[in-house]
Formats: C-alpha cells, structure tokens, sequence
C-alpha cells in the first residue's frame, strides 16, 4: 500500500514535466543531440556578428566556416558553421547569408 502511494505521485509528477515540455517547446539539456561545428566555433561569437557586419569580420570572429561557402538559389553566399551529426533527435543550424561582402541574413534555429 506505501508503495503504491509513492509511485502514483512520481508517475504524475514525471507525466506533468513532459507536458509542460511539450506546451512549451522546450527541451531540458539532457536530450540527444549530435551538432558538429566548425573549427574554433564559439556559440557566444556567432550571436555577437550583426548584420552588415563584413566577411573579414566573421571570419577573424568565428572563423572558417565549416563547409567551403556556397552561393543559395536567390544568390547569397553561404557559410554553414554547424551541421547534422549521427543518430540525434535534434541539431543547431548556424548560417550567414552575404551579399556584396557584408551579412545580409542570419540563421540561427533548431532542427527537429
């Protein structure tokens, strides 16, 4: 009987984070996730770069990016500092968008 009144409130207390969880969007640190980052990546120096901001900029703040940059279909050029590791149920997308050598757009989102 003392068992039992134990695991009943544990049981409700564990189902009521999940749903709170869940309302909210958000996910405690412990989940699994597998982003890889560029070389000498630092989360802190890529939320500081600003738009306008100029390539030689970006690249002395947070380096090379971690594919050889690449030009989108509406012709920005793309650096990619984060990438889909193996086996993760969620991933960081770090991009910058240029145009005419300055940030024109920033990306910075979770894949899920």
């Amino acid at each position: 009987m003392k068992f039992e009144a134990v695991v009943f409130p544990l049981a409700g207390l564990m189902f009521l984070a999940a749903a709170v969880v869940a309302f909210l969007g958000i996910a405690p640190p412990f989940v699994w996730t597998s982003t890889r980052y560029a070389p000498g990546y630092s989360e802190k120096r890529f939320h500081e770069i600003k738009i306008g901001a100029t390539e030689a900029e970006v690249r002395a703040k947070v380096g090379e990016p971690l594919f050889k940059p690449y030009i989108s279909m509406g012709g920005v050029l793309l650096f990619k500092y984060t990438a889909h590791g193996h086996n993760a149920i969620f991933f960081k997308s770090r991009m910058l968008g240029f145009s005419n050598g300055v940030v024109v757009e920033k990306w910075s989102f979770i894949n899920d």
